[in-house]
């Protein structure tokens, strides 16, 4: 779905069954993660967990993105793959996903 609405940076996906590891070792090679999990119960739980977890390896976080997108969509996407049917309006905002 954020290569639907035009993000061409690199993503990781996360989820409860062994990808925190993964989640630590590719978030050490950048500058910034950008945390943007899915906007129901058990999104929010795991948007917790991976904070948590980067923070203790002392890796920079940005949950911009995960902040604006309820307002941004209305309430409207709950999943992460629900964004590319708002393509049109958010490719101008992938730009600075980058």
């Amino acid at each position: 779905a954020l290569r639907a609405i035009g993000f061409d940076g690199d993503v990781l996906m996360f989820c409860h069954n062994g990808g925190k590891h993964l989640l630590i070792d590719e978030a050490a090679k950048y500058r910034k993660t950008i945390l943007l999990l899915d906007l129901d119960h058990e999104g929010r739980a795991l948007t917790k967990k991976a904070a948590l977890l980067l923070e203790e390896k002392k890796n920079t976080i940005d949950l911009f993105f995960r902040r604006k997108l309820p307002s941004v969509t209305r309430g409207r996407v709950r999943h992460i793959e629900e964004l590319s049917r708002y393509k049109d309006y958010l490719q101008p905002y992938s730009k600075m996903l980058e």
